[in-house]
């Protein structure tokens, strides 16, 4: 056979291999949740960055969103004083409320009674 010094050569390459393995295989849960924690960390990173995102641009919409409302009710609120404006100045075929036509309106909310209209120029009258 085989001589004893080899054997014993190979009997401690082969111990010295399996002692390797086995301080290996004691890291091995260790460094799998380093790998494990680095990327659920760098996953954390890149959701908090895309969230940090979404909100700067939800708020940027909202500012967008608040000047166009408030934009509608200056509209709204112009149409409805000029709406209110034209309806409060009949024009003279209408009859007001007391039968009259505009031209003899009254203003007695102002105490003021009825306006004066002005007159009409006379046309000078030739002398015969």
């Amino acid at each position: 056979g085989v001589k004893e010094a080899e054997y014993e050569r190979e009997f401690g390459r082969h111990e010295s291999a399996t002692e390797r393995m086995i301080d290996r295989a004691g890291d091995l849960p260790g460094d799998a949740e380093d790998a494990v924690g680095d990327f659920f960390g760098r996953v954390k990173e890149e959701v908090e960055a895309q969230a940090h995102a979404a909100r700067e641009a939800a708020k940027a919409h909202a500012k967008d969103l608040e000047k166009e409302a408030r934009a509608a009710e200056a509209s709204a609120r112009s149409r409805v004083a000029q709406a209110a404006a034209s309806e409060a100045e009949p024009t003279a075929a209408e009859p007001n409320a007391e039968g009259g036509s505009a031209s003899e309106t009254t203003d007695e909310s102002a105490g003021e009674g009825p306006k004066e209209q002005p007159k009409a120029e006379e046309e000078p009258k030739e002398k015969t």
